[in-house]
């Protein structure tokens, strides 16, 4: 079993690949579970309120929020793998 784990591929061992993709899968929960509680929680917050500014706040800044937390875990789970030259400076293009 360790053998296998210990095979290479694309300049990474299994067990690296696993942690990039449990990095990205987690990264795409903890983004999930942000939505929900900016989308549900914090809304019937601030639909509670006089003003509707809060309310705009939350309109706005919830998606965004997310993509911004997604983007970061999938930064780190890449930043995890050696990826050849060209590849790594797409990625950062990008």
């Amino acid at each position: 079993m360790q053998e296998m784990l210990s095979q290479t591929y694309y300049g990474n061992t299994i067990i690296e690949w696993a942690i990039a993709l449990g990095i990205a899968l987690g990264a795409f929960i903890v983004g999930k579970v942000v939505y929900w509680i900016s989308g549900g929680t914090l809304r019937r917050l601030t639909a509670k309120t006089e003003t509707k500014i809060d309310d705009v706040l939350i309109d706005l800044l919830d998606e965004p929020l997310v993509l911004v937390v997604t983007a970061l875990g999938l930064r780190l789970a890449l930043g995890m793998l050696t990826l050849p030259a060209g590849i790594t400076q797409f990625l950062s293009n990008a």
